[in-house]
This record gives C-alpha cells, sequence and structure tokens, in this order.
C-alpha cells in the first residue's frame, strides 16, 4: 500500500534505524506510532514484536534488482542467508510481481500433455458454424443438425444434415432406431432425406482441420 508523500519516508527509516523502535521514532517526530508502522511496513521493513527492528533486515534495492534480472528466490535466499520465504514476502511488500516458473506455455512446454478435451458445447457450437460457413448463413431458428454417423464431435460437413424441426429428427430418430432393432443394414443418409432431411451445401472454401484431432475448425479456413 502507497501512502501520499506527506512525510519523508527516508527520515523515518533512518530513525528507525537509530531509535531501533517504532514508538520512539513517533514519539521524535510527533507522529502517531501506526503512521510509523506502515510506513516502515511499505519501505519493506518488517516490525518484530514490541517494536523491535526486522530479524532479517535486507538491502531491497538490490534484491529487486537481483530478482528483475533473473536470479531466484533461492539463488537470493542463500546469497542473503535467509529463508527464500523471507525474499518472497518481501518481494511482495514492494510490489513486484512473482515471475512465473515452469517454462514455457501451452505446446511450447517440454511437459505439454495436449491440455484439455474439448466439451460436448464445443462441438455443439462448431458444428453449427460448420453449417453457417456451408449455407452463408446462421441456421434458420428451428432448423436442427443431425450426425449421420451419429458421432456429435464429427462435424465434417458431410456427416451432417438438416432437418426443418425438431418434429421431424425426433420421428427418423425413432424410425432409425426400430430399423436398427431388426438388424438390417441402414444407409443413413438415404434414409434421413426421404424423412425430411437436407444436405448441407458443400463449403465455398475448405474447411481447416485442427492438427492431431480430426476435427474441424471453422474459424480457421483455407484462404
Amino acid at each position: 500500500m502507497r501512502y501520499p508523500r506527506q512525510h519523508d519516508y527516508d527520515l523515518i527509516v533512518r530513525r528507525f534505524q537509530e531509535l531501533g523502535t517504532q514508538t520512539a521514532v513517533a514519539r521524535d517526530l510527533g507522529m502517531q506510532q501506526s503512521t510509523v508502522s506502515r510506513i516502515l511496513l511499505s519501505q519493506g521493513i518488517r516490525i518484530g514484536k514490541g517494536g523491535r527492528p526486522p530479524i532479517h533486515p535486507l538491502p531491497m534495492d538490490e534484491v529487486i534488482s537481483r530478482y528483475l534480472s533473473g536470479e531466484s528466490t533461492m539463488q537470493l535466499a542463500e546469497a542473503f542467508d535467509v529463508d527464500s520465504e523471507v525474499i518472497r514476502r518481501r518481494l511482495r511488500t514492494k510490489g513486484i510481481a512473482r515471475r512465473r516458473v515452469g517454462g514455457p506455455n501451452g505446446e511450447r512446454n517440454s511437459q505439454w500433455k495436449g491440455g484439455k478435451a474439448p466439451t460436448m458445447h464445443y462441438y455443439r457450437r462448431q458444428s453449427y458454424e460448420v453449417a453457417a460457413i456451408c449455407l452463408g448463413r446462421p441456421l434458420p431458428q428451428g432448423w436442427v443438425l443431425h450426425h449421420v454417423d451419429e458421432d456429435p464431435r464429427n462435424n465434417d460437413p458431410s456427416n451432417l444434415v438438416v432437418f426443418h424441426g425438431q418434429g421431424d429428427h425426433a420421428a427418423f430418430h425413432q424410425l432409425l432406431l426400430r430399423l436398427q432393432r431388426t438388424g438390417q443394414p441402414i444407409d443413413a443418409i438415404p434414409l434421413a432425406l426421404a424423412n425430411g432431411a437436407q444436405l448441407l451445401p458443400a463449403p465455398p472454401r475448405p474447411i481447416v482441420f485442427e492438427p492431431g484431432t480430426g476435427q474441424p475448425d471453422p474459424l480457421e479456413t483455407a484462404a
């Protein structure tokens, strides 16, 4: 926390080092003890019990400079003979953000394991984006996309047909289920077309598939 520079911070720190307690500094300079304590804390000086000077006085300007130059809190702790937690807390008190450790993020990191798997919501949104690319406009309200192979993750245009209403879509699923129970082979696309479905037009440009997933990414299409 920063306070208005209505007090001489350097003088307060110097008098604290000379007198040894915040109470003595407050009495000497005619200030409230709480004000002295806050200013000392803002300068990275932690007050021990009873107003004693901090156990580990550190040259914070040097600590900050070395930390920002790339030294770790462990290296600084060894250099100044303190615990690394002391270094970390003093840096935080001075408003120095902690550096990220562990190397680069994402695929550049040697420990990258592919990230989080896409959710069904992701694939559903993707299917509507693919349909919009093929139709040249958003899917009209009430129209329903059906995946021919029943895999909602396969949003290739050739695997999608459109029903103009949920009623036709539900009726088709009931018919498909009855035929599947008989064990006879089923050609799903002609069956869907015969029961109210419509093929998606070919996309005006190829849809690029995400590397390694086999799934189309409509947000990145070939020029």
